[in-house]
């Protein structure tokens, strides 16, 4: 039992392998946007967790989602690029606009968004992610507990992408120089694109 959970561990974190992690990373840096940052990035990362377990603990599940997998990775296009575009267009922000903004977000749901988001995160199964699930999905049946398999893999899956987050944004948001500032603006410009990219050759 304890070498399936340590299988189950080592593919989780080795699905992150993937360029769709960059996209989860991004989509969870976004989280720091809402007024309760802690809270959004729970939420994302809780939807993200939960559709693993049920992608792993389920084939049925993962199969269906499969069949789909064309839309989701059409909506991502369409996400990352509208990311794209905010980014290199979005004027300096002054502080005080940015704490009123603040103000306003903290009256929009919470929840709702993050969750959906990391849902859809989990959902991006493309040639890089479908091996990974399949193999956690076998090792949970030849451990004969598919649910312990899967929960240990969803937690290993979503902690890269979680602890790259907290990394990036504490990048984006320290006080730097104006030059670091339009490289690091470049850098988040860039993935999107990227991503835009790779998700459009998915379709």
């Amino acid at each position: 039992m304890i070498g399936a959970m340590l299988s189950a561990a080592g593919i989780g974190i080795m699905a992150n392998g993937g360029p769709c992690t960059a996209a989860r990373i991004i989509a969870g840096s976004a989280c720091y946007r809402w007024n309760n940052r802690a809270l959004a990035l729970s939420a994302f990362t809780f939807g993200a967790f939960a559709t693993d377990v049920a992608l792993v603990s389920s084939l049925g599940i993962f199969f269906r989602a499969l069949e789909f997998s064309g839309w989701w990775y059409a909506l991502a296009v369409a996400a990352t690029l509208v990311g794209f575009v905010w980014t290199i267009t979005r004027p300096a922000t002054h502080r005080c606009s940015q704490l009123t903004r603040n103000e306003h977000m903290g009256k929009e749901p919470v929840l709702a968004i993050p969750i959906i988001a990391g849902i859809g995160s989990a959902l991006l199964l493309g040639a890089c992610c479908a091996p990974f699930v399949i193999a956690a999905a076998a090792t949970g049946v030849s451990s004969a507990n598919v649910l312990a398999v899967a929960v240990v893999y969803a937690v290993a899956h979503a902690a890269v992408p979680l602890l790259a987050t907290v990394l990036s944004v504490r990048f984006w948001t320290m006080d730097v120089g104006p030059i670091m500032g339009e490289a690091a603006i470049a850098i988040q410009s860039g993935m999107l694109l990227g991503c835009a990219i790779y998700f459009g050759i998915l379709v």
